[in-house]
């Protein structure tokens, strides 16, 4: 049987079950991160270009492995 037990959050009362794991903010990133960067390793060149271009990396080309990306002029 799971426990439930609660913690006091900025004027909430926020209910967690015995299992569930609290992160701070750093440790959230580093999974994300984490799982990012495997799932990028396993997918196809196309996929990693489309995931650049959701990030604001401009990848122009791609050739033998190797990713071309638009240098920004600085006016």
């Amino acid at each position: 049987m799971r426990r439930i037990f609660t913690l006091p959050f900025v004027g909430y009362i926020m209910s967690y079950l015995d299992g569930d794991e609290l992160l701070t903010k750093q440790e959230v990133i580093d999974e994300i991160m984490d799982r990012v960067q495997n799932q990028l390793w396993r997918s196809k060149d196309e996929s990693i270009v489309e995931f650049a271009t959701t990030v604001g990396v401009n990848i122009v080309a791609i050739t033998n492995g190797l990713f071309w990306k638009k240098i920004d002029e600085k006016d």
